[in-house]
C-alpha cells in the first residue's frame, strides 16, 4: 500500500505518530514510526505495540493494518479511530449516566483481563490513552505494555507515576482504581485505607450526633415535612400529577440532579404537560447534552402534542425531527398563522437541510393568504423554494402573495432573479 501524511499527530527527532491516507481508497489510518538509530527504549516500545496488535483482536482496539521497514526505520499503520479522548468527551457530555461509567469501566476490565491472559500488562491506563465514539470506549496505545513477570523499568505518563512501586501483577489494578476515581470524581471522600477506615469508626458516634443535631433543625419545620413529602410521595409513584409539586417543592430545582439520580419517570416524559415543562427547564441551562437528553426521552407521539415547545427544542439538539412531526407541526403554523414561527421553521430547515414531505408543502404554498409578509419571511420562503428546486423537487410557481411583494418596489432581491432564470 501506498500512504500519503495528511496531519501529524506528535513527534519527536526519531519518532512519530501521523494520520495517513490511502492513495487507492482514501481511507485513513495511523502511522507510527522510530529510527533505527532511536533510542533502545523507544525502538522497544514500538514493538511492543506491534506484539500486542498482533495477537490480540477486539472490536474497541486498533487494527493492525500493515507493516513496513526501510534502511532508516521501522513503522506499522493501524486503523484509525476517530473520536475524543474520554477526558475531553467528560468535559462536553457533563451528563455521565450511571449505566456509562459502568460500562466503560467493566470495558477496561474486560480489556485488563484480556491483555493478562495474553501475558501483559498494560501499565498506563489513563483518560488519554481512551477513546469515545457513538457512546463507545476504545483502547489505544500499547507502547507502555511489558510482559508479565519482566523486571523492567515500567513507562508510565504522569497520571499513573505511583503505580510503578507495585507489583507487576497489581499495576493494572492500581491503573482500574484511578480510572473508577476519575470516572466518580466523589469516590476521593471515601476511605482510602484501613487505617484511615478505623479511624472513621472511632468517631462514628461523633458523626452520627452531629448529623441528627442538624437534622432536629430541620425536622420540626413544616416547610421541610411538606418538601420531603411531596417529593416521597413523587418517587413512590412516578406519576405525572405529582412530579410538578415535587419539582418545585425543591428550591434551586436542578434538572441535572433529577436526571442523574434517574427520578424523572417514563410517565413524566409521556405526559404532554410535563414533557413540556421538562423541555421549557432544560433549553433554560443552555446545555445541550441535558437538551439532547431531554428529547431523546420524551416519544415522538408526546412531541406531535407539544408542537410548539418540541419545535423550540430543535436548535438544541443535534436529531432532525421525523417526517410525520414535521407534517403536524406545518398544519400547526397554518392554521395559526403565525409568520414569526414559520419564518424561524424555514431557517431551521435551510440551516439542516431539511426536506419537508409532498403533503406539508402544499399547505405551505397556500401560506400566508392575507397577512402582510415581512423581508425576512419572503426570503427565507424564496430560498427555502430554491434549495428544494436543487433537490429535484418539482417547484413551478410561488404564492400569488410572494410575487406580489416581490414586485413592490424595494423588494426586489437576488434570490427573486434567481428564481426567474431558472422557473
Amino acid at each position: 500500500m501506498k500512504y500519503q501524511r495528511i496531519h501529524l499527530f506528535k513527534h519527536t527527532e526519531t519518532s512519530w505518530v501521523v494520520l495517513v491516507k490511502d492513495v487507492r481508497t482514501g481511507k485513513k489510518y495511523v502511522e507510527k514510526g522510530v529510527l533505527k538509530r532511536a533510542n533502545p527504549i523507544l525502538i522497544h516500545q514500538w514493538r511492543k505495540e506491534l506484539d500486542v496488535l498482533s495477537h490480540w483482536q477486539d472490536p474497541y482496539i486498533p487494527e493492525l493494518v500493515d507493516v513496513k521497514e526501510n534502511d532508516v526505520a521501522y513503522m506499522l499503520v493501524e486503523t484509525y479511530i476517530q473520536a475524543e479522548t474520554l477526558d475531553v468527551w467528560i468535559r462536553k457530555h457533563p451528563l455521565l449516566k450511571t449505566h456509562y461509567r459502568q460500562r466503560f469501566i467493566c470495558q477496561m476490565m474486560h480489556w485488563m483481563e484480556s491483555l493478562h491472559q495474553l501475558g501483559y500488562v498494560y501499565v498506563d491506563l489513563k483518560p488519554q490513552n481512551l477513546l469515545v465514539h457513538s457512546s463507545h470506549v476504545y483502547l489505544i496505545d500499547f507502547n507502555s505494555c511489558i510482559e508479565i513477570g519482566n523486571e523492567a523499568i515500567v513507562s508510565a505518563s504522569a497520571f499513573n507515576q505511583d503505580v510503578q512501586k507495585h507489583k507487576r501483577e497489581k499495576i493494572d489494578q492500581m491503573g482500574l482504581k484511578k480510572m473508577i476515581r476519575f470516572l466518580y470524581p466523589m469516590s476521593h471522600l471515601l476511605p482510602a485505607s484501613k487505617t484511615f477506615f478505623l479511624w472513621t469508626l472511632r468517631l462514628k458516634r461523633l458523626v452520627v450526633a452531629l448529623i441528627l443535631l442538624n437534622l432536629s433543625v430541620f425536622l420540626v419545620t413544616p416547610s421541610f415535612h411538606s418538601k420531603w413529602n411531596r417529593i416521597d410521595i413523587y418517587l413512590s409513584s412516578g406519576s405525572s400529577q405529582d412530579f410538578l409539586l415535587a419539582y418545585k417543592a425543591q428550591e434551586n430545582a436542578n434538572l441535572y440532579v433529577w436526571i442523574e439520580n434517574g427520578w424523572i419517570s417514563k410517565d413524566v416524559y409521556e405526559n404532554p404537560k410535563t414533557a413540556a415543562f421538562l423541555i421549557h427547564q432544560a433549553i433554560q441551562t443552555k446545555d445541550r447534552s441535558i437538551c439532547e437528553y431531554i428529547n431523546q426521552h420524551i416519544p415522538i407521539s408526546t412531541k406531535e402534542k407539544i408542537l410548539d415547545e418540541s419545535a423550540d427544542l430543535l436548535e438544541w439538539v443535534d436529531d432532525p425531527p421525523t417526517q410525520t412531526w414535521l407534517d403536524h407541526y406545518v398544519e400547526h403554523l397554518s392554521k395559526k398563522q403565525s409568520m414569526s414561527k414559520m419564518d424561524a421553521f424555514l431557517l431551521y430547515c435551510l440551516k439542516h437541510h431539511i426536506i419537508v414531505s409532498e403533503k406539508a408543502w402544499k399547505q405551505m404554498i397556500q401560506w400566508p393568504s392575507s397577512k402582510p409578509i415581512s423581508d425576512s419571511f419572503a426570503n427565507h420562503f424564496l430560498e427555502y423554494c430554491l434549495f428544494l428546486r436543487s433537490q429535484k423537487r418539482e417547484i413551478t410557481q410561488l404564492p400569488s402573495t410572494l410575487v406580489h411583494f416581490f414586485k413592490q418596489e424595494g423588494h426586489d432581491s437576488e434570490f427573486y432573479q434567481l428564481w426567474r432564470q431558472i422557473r
